[in-house]
């Protein structure tokens, strides 16, 4: 009961982003961002699953487009950063983002595939190679499990909001039905407490 009104609460941006905040999720987007999704000035980055845009804070000049299913982050996303991008209310739906096919250099899914099933997350890495254009990049970031994985951070994993969290294996096999060019890492608290990421880079050819 607590933590389901816990994640209820998370649903509000304001709650969110200082939750965010608490757990030192702007080192973690520093890091993401300067060693996996290296963007480059003037490049069309589409992020699926925006929240309220925070990554705009650790983006350089892009052309942006943030995507989410929650109407109060796109509220504040677009509030906050309406000279930075474009924000839309949508899910994983290639029929609302036909118009952009074929155009990103690079596709953000940050936190967002282990909220989805096995049939939704490959629906995301279809919608992805879609969007993007030959060469483009693909960067996803998820909890992961691990054999190796200490106790604190397996237990951490478990009490995240995401119902599908899965092995090293379980996301590549999702990424490599779509991508043929896919690379992968963990690491080890991202965060402020411990936490285990899976990283995947994947590029369209």
């Amino acid at each position: 009961m607590i933590v389901s009104s816990l994640y209820r609460t998370l649903s509000l941006a304001p709650v969110y982003r200082a939750c965010q905040l608490l757990l030192g999720a702007g080192r973690a987007r520093r890091i993401l961002v300067a060693s996996h999704i290296r963007p480059s000035p003037g490049d069309f980055v589409i992020d699926l699953g925006c929240g309220p845009g925070d990554i705009l804070d650790y983006l350089p000049e892009v052309r942006y487009l943030g995507l989410d299913v929650n109407p109060r982050y796109i509220q504040a996303a677009a509030t906050r950063y309406r000279d930075r991008g474009e924000f839309r209310v949508s899910s994983v739906n290639a029929a609302e983002l036909a118009e952009f096919f074929g155009q990103g250099e690079i596709v953000i899914a940050n936190g967002i595939v282990h909220h989805l099933d096995d049939r939704e997350a490959s629906r995301l890495f279809a919608l992805a190679s879609c969007l993007l254009k030959p060469g483009g990049r693909l960067v996803t970031v998820d909890p992961v499990l691990y054999p190796q994985q200490s106790y604190a951070r397996r237990l951490l994993v478990a009490l995240d909001r995401g119902g599908y969290v899965r092995s090293p294996e379980g996301y590549l096999a999702l990424a490599r039905a779509r991508f043929s060019d896919v690379s992968s890492t963990i690491i080890d608290d991202l965060l402020r407490v411990p936490s285990s990421d899976f990283i995947i880079q994947a590029q369209k050819v």
